[in-house]
């Protein structure tokens, strides 16, 4: 008998057999078994008594996770908000991945769904509980008429309707047809906090344990029948055309399909597998046409934002009257920030298949109703006809916002009319990103003879990202970006005087959202400069930002982090600490980054964090969201930087675009505020701050003020 191939994933998957697998609707375990999947609405079991809610015969509820899993939790989080306020039995909660065939509560726009801005929790926290506060009153209207009294009477818990009596009850399987059938008029009221039962209470998070096990689903697991493997090479910035290439050399070798162009720059082969795809663009050699512009240069573009400075630019968050220099200490700084990547941990990936007359693409996406659009629109095909079923995502940091890899798969499924999945190799998805963009900034302010804030001006220099994506940006009269302008202006600081102005300088490369967005260059400068604002006092940094902080969270943040960080406690030999505040997403959060430098290299020894961001869904997962964070800033903060000559970018991978390793990582120390305000972000809010804090820590170590990232970088020079 022939010994069956045992791959990874399946011996992890025996190795923790009894762990808990996240569910997937019958299409998506079919692709994965190699057969052909249905959509999820034909294979759908259950009543669905509201959006996002199916209830199983048996009890179970399925509940779908209405926005894209990318390592921030809200796959457990959400589902956890519906289940709390639907008085479901969380253990046999059972739930799947999101697909554009399903119906989401309205009156929300689909195009707007979107996995970003830290916007999961504290924009769907209310509506998500409506939505299932409806279908718990459903169900109790269900259990009265057949018992023949008030629905008023009746109470709920762990998935079962109770009698008056507090014997009797129903259980939801056998509830939900009927239940469905309720209409209810007029706005629902919701559970008081302390009726929670799950929310604030269950730890753990439900993806978790496949991706241990190897079980969880990513774009590049998806199994078709007759599934080939696309890879892609896109060229340089700039490029207008695929000079040559040459294809017999790429079709040499017999697991090669094809060979083709599209979009006029981008050449793709086909393969049985997607190391011969990428190996074929090796041996093909393609020669790329740049045009007669010249090819965009971040040396360049750096020292065009730096001349930027000088000019007037737009206004915005001008208060009070500049005083008088009389008197005063005045401070002029200007600072810069690079080019970054997202590197997330999954290169761009998407699996495509046209068949029957329809379309169908497993893409990890952070919008699922953008990618549907773009697929539409690639393929030719109605909306009608296209379905989109969410996969994890392997890293997301605002680059899946983006769906141009959606439509490469979409182009090549198209004209392949077979299932294809496409890869990007590492180098690819490191040369062809949507950068967070290089910016400058000027920075001038004042402190008087009391050590207090007197003015602060700033002017940044640099890109709208949202010029090129909603047209509301992109004229004469467009509003200013707040992807430039957001957190240059600290708003819980007492500031008698402001003035900030802005210069668009338009960036010669793709740009986009990186994580935390506009205060991810922004806080840099701010926060720094409140340091060299707190040195020209002469104060201790802590003591001048709590002199001048007005915001009572941020003051209680910045209280308990001052005793959590042991600010005012002895340093060992050779250290010093640096401390930066935000607050952003509807959220508050400060950071003390403790650190020592050798042989040249920066060694970050503690990241004491705290954070208040309103009510706590789930505790534990803000702190690893806080955390995961912090080493996504420090990373940025100490080597991140695109280099890009000619138009091609000088990096291709980990080796040269570096990152916070496993030994590098400092103790982590993360308190989560106690708070009855409404959620706040977290995914984005624990990143900019290490940015700022490590460099006010490098400047207490060893006086000098770095004011360019990447710190490492600034450190040598």
């Amino acid at each position: 008998m022939a010994q069956p191939h045992l791959s990874r994933r399946t011996a992890l998957g025996g190795a923790f057999g009894g762990a808990f697998t996240l569910a997937f609707p019958r299409g998506v375990a079919q692709a994965l078994a190699g057969e052909a999947p249905v959509r999820s609405a034909e294979a759908a079991a259950g009543v669905e008594l509201q959006p996002l809610i199916t209830v199983l015969p048996d009890g179970r509820i399925r509940i779908a996770a209405l926005l894209a899993e990318m390592g921030q939790g809200v796959s457990t989080a959400m589902p956890l908000i519906l289940a709390d306020e639907l008085d479901a039995d969380w253990d046999r909660v059972e739930i799947v991945p999101i697909d554009s065939t399903m119906r989401i509560p309205t009156p929300h726009d689909p195009g707007m769904l979107i996995a970003a801005s830290s916007r999961s929790i504290r924009s769907w926290f209310s509506p998500l509980r409506e939505v299932a506060a409806r279908g718990r009153l459903q169900l109790a209207a269900a259990a009265a008429a057949q018992w023949g009294v008030a629905p008023g009477e009746c109470r709920t818990a762990r998935g079962r309707v109770i009698h008056p009596d507090g014997r009797t009850s129903l259980d939801y399987g056998a509830l939900a047809a009927a239940a469905a059938q309720v209409a209810l008029p007029g706005p629902v009221a919701l559970k008081s906090p302390d009726q929670f039962t799950l929310i604030g209470k269950v730890g753990g998070r439900r993806d978790v344990p496949g991706k241990v096990t190897g079980a969880a689903i990513y774009a590049s697991d998806v199994k078709l029948p007759g599934l080939l493997h696309a890879s892609v090479a896109q060229g340089p910035f700039g490029a207008v055309a695929i000079a040559s290439y040459q294809r017999a050399a790429a079709l040499a070798d017999p697991r090669v399909r094809d060979l083709f162009v599209i979009d006029g720059t981008t050449l793709v082969a086909l393969a049985q597998d997607t190391w011969s795809a990428m190996k074929a663009l090796d041996a093909a050699a393609p020669v790329f046409d740049t045009g007669p512009t010249s090819a965009p240069s971040s040396a360049a573009y750096k020292a065009a934002l730096i001349e930027a400075l000088d000019g007037q630019g737009r206004a915005f968050a001008v208060t009070g009257e500049a005083p008088a220099p009389n008197g005063l200490t005045v401070v002029e700084a200007d600072y810069t920030v690079a080019f970054l990547a997202h590197a997330t941990m999954e290169p761009m990936s998407c699996t495509a298949w046209f068949h029957e007359g329809r379309l169908e693409v497993w893409a990890p996406t952070q919008a699922v109703f953008r990618a549907l659009d773009v697929a539409a629109q690639a393929s030719g095909l109605a909306k009608e006809a296209v379905v989109i079923h969410q996969t994890l995502l392997g890293g997301g940091f605002g680059r899946r916002s983006e769906q141009d890899f959606v439509a490469q798969a979409v182009q090549i499924a198209m004209r392949a009319r077979a299932p294809v999945r496409l890869q990007w190799s590492r180098a690819e998805d490191t040369k062809r990103d949507y950068y967070r963009s290089a910016y400058a900034m000027r920075c001038k302010g004042a402190v008087d003879s009391a050590g207090a804030i007197a003015d602060y001006g700033v002017t940044i220099a640099g890109p709208s990202i949202l010029r090129t994506r909603m047209a509301l940006f992109d004229g004469p009269k467009a509003p200013i970006d707040p992807t430039a302008q957001n957190g240059l202006v600290p708003e819980f600081y007492r500031l008698p005087a402001t003035r900030a102005a802005w210069v668009e300088v338009r960036p010669p490369v793709p740009v986009g959202y990186w994580r935390s967005v506009a205060h991810s260059q922004n806080l840099f400068p701010a926060e720094s400069f409140i340091d060299e604002l707190a040195h020209a006092a002469g104060k201790d940094p802590f003591d001048f930002r709590q002199a001048h902080v007005t915001d009572p969270r941020m003051a209680a943040v910045m209280t308990k982090l001052r005793s959590l960080s042991e600010w005012d406690g002895p340093l060992p030999p050779g250290r010093a600490r640096g401390v930066a505040v935000v607050a952003c997403y509807e959220s508050y959060f400060g950071q003390v980054i403790e650190l020592s430098v050798s042989d040249g290299e920066v060694h970050v020894h503690r990241a004491t964090s705290v954070i208040d961001c309103g009510l706590a869904v789930q505790p534990d997962n803000i702190v690893a969201q806080v955390e995961g964070g912090t080493i996504f800033g420090l990373s940025a903060a100490l080597y991140g930087e695109i280099e890009i000559e000619d138009g091609v970018t000088q990096q291709s991978s980990f080796s040269d675009y570096r990152v916070l390793l496993l030994p590098e990582t400092p103790q982590m120390r993360t308190h989560v505020m106690p708070s009855t305000a409404a959620p706040g972000g977290v995914g984005e809010t624990g990143t900019p701050c290490a940015m700022p804090a490590t460099a006010n820590a490098l400047f207490a170590l060893t006086g000098k003020r770095l004011r360019s990232l990447p710190l490492h970088k600034a450190l040598l020079g």
